[in-house]
């Protein structure tokens, strides 16, 4: 049976599941401009609706900042978690806490300023989301791809970012942060929380649900692991899998299961 059948089987029968997803890739397609990566109305419905259903836990997870997720995705409903900034943002309640120290806070301030002049190149775009730096590269073409990204490195070298392979150089007083390539985007964020701490904060919180994870990237691979550590199911949303999830599914699919979702339980009467 494929791990989605598996996990609508363990819906139908009553069980207690928690559902987690990564937004853009997943949720939403990938577009040209991170900006214009809109939540449509019927799956975001779908996971309001969800969300209100006493089995069923909804939580996002996201490499982006809490208030641009809640304005992308216009998702209102306090029972949906969300986790920002790879875990480093969490909104409870209504209410965003944070934990990352203020020191990356500068690091990513003087790395920006340094990288200022690369929004003069054409299809290259800077994502400041205060404590993490992305440069975008999708619009670009193959030269200012490769300037961008040799920019990118080099200024993080010149300032002398701590990264996590510098392990034996550590320095407790310094933040440490780790270089990350993703779909048409290079990151540099703090090594002490991804998607993978994330999903544990998740899963510990709610040990009685069944620990799901669907996401389209390599920087939910964190977040996959983490969720085998747990006996769960993990969905990669694309065309091959992408280990160690247990399945690759399209983001069509995703939307269809979370219909499947509701009518199972509307059906069954759970709440």
């Amino acid at each position: 049976m494929q791990a989605l059948a598996q996990l609508l089987s363990k819906i139908k029968t009553g069980s207690k599941v928690l559902l987690i997803f990564d937004y853009d890739g997943t949720l939403v397609p990938i577009v040209e401009k991170p900006e214009l990566a809109k939540l449509d109305n019927e799956t975001r419905e779908l996971l309001e609706k969800l969300a209100n259903h006493d089995l069923i836990k909804i939580a996002l997870v996201s490499g982006r900042d809490i208030k641009t997720l809640q304005e992308l995705s216009g998702v209102t409903n306090q029972n949906i978690l969300i986790y920002g900034l790879h875990g480093g943002e969490i909104l409870k309640n209504g209410e965003i806490y944070t934990n990352v120290s203020e020191c990356y806070r500068s690091v990513i301030e003087d790395l920006k300023n340094a990288l200022s002049d690369l929004n003069q190149l054409s299809g290259i775009y800077i994502e400041d989301k205060k404590y993490s730096i992305s440069v975008h590269y999708r619009l670009a073409n193959e030269e200012n791809t490769q300037i961008a990204v040799d920019k990118f490195k080099k200024a993080i070298k010149d300032q002398g970012i701590l990264l996590e392979s510098d392990s034996q150089e550590k320095n407790k007083d310094q933040c440490s942060f780790r270089f990350q390539e993703g779909k048409k985007v290079i990151e540099l964020l703090p090594n002490s929380f991804n998607k993978g701490t994330a999903v544990k904060s998740l899963v510990t919180s709610y040990p009685d649900y069944f620990p799901t994870y669907f996401g389209d990237d390599k920087t939910d691979v964190f977040a996959f692991s983490e969720i085998k550590k747990h006996n769960g199911l993990a969905f990669f949303i694309g065309n091959e899998l992408l280990q160690p999830a247990d399945q690759a599914i399209t983001l069509i699919e995703v939307r269809r299961f979370l219909s499947e979702v509701i009518n199972l339980i509307s059906k069954n009467d759970y709440r």
